[in-house]
């Protein structure tokens, strides 16, 4: 019976799998849209799709402004960074192995001391502490603010003003940086 009434009237009432298909062409539409620089889905889009889209949103914002603000850093140099601040907290505190003090040595610039290069790891990793938890603190309140929304206009509001807080943080990290 129900084939027969979806035969009378496929406008109407699609099949699963055409239901299916059309949610993946919008989607589709949708991922097409936000990487040429779309604002927000089609209003036709759906509660939970705005949800998915503002979400991936969030993250790929949170991500580009770690790595703009991290100096665009290269994820390999970036695994460094906590073996290099290890070796200079240990110089510091006269504690270096010998594999510390070479690596060390072999960054310094021509007339840079370690100490100097040992405050200059020091100070990025403050400031990457900074502007991580600015960052994520801004990333995980809209996580939970797009995650409780119940309208997709909702979902536009949250997305909008995280913008905007994102700006705030990333303008508070800079200034901290010039201070």
């Amino acid at each position: 019976m129900d084939n027969q009434i979806q035969k009378e009237v496929p406008d109407v009432i699609p099949s699963k799998e055409e239901f299916e298909a059309q949610q993946y062409d919008l989607q589709e539409t949708i991922n097409q849209q936000w990487l040429n620089g779309a604002v927000f889905p089609p209003n036709n889009a759906g509660l939970e799709i705005c949800k998915g889209w503002a979400l991936n949103r969030v993250k790929t914002q949170h991500a580009f402004a770690l790595k703009m603000l991290s100096g665009d850093a290269t994820v390999e140099e970036r695994d460094t960074w906590p073996i290099q601040l290890q070796a200079a907290q240990d110089f510091k505190a006269d504690r270096a192995s010998d594999t510390q003090n070479a690596m060390l040595d072999a960054l310094l610039l021509n007339g840079e001391s370690k100490t100097a290069l040992a405050d200059r790891v020091i100070s990025k990793d403050i400031a990457m502490q900074t502007l991580i938890g600015l960052t994520g603190g801004v990333k995980r309140k809209t996580e939970k603010a797009v995650e409780a929304a119940e309208t997709p206009e909702a979902v536009e509001a949250v997305i909008s003003g995280a913008a905007e807080q994102m700006q705030q943080a990333i303008t508070q990290f800079k200034a901290a940086m010039a201070g």
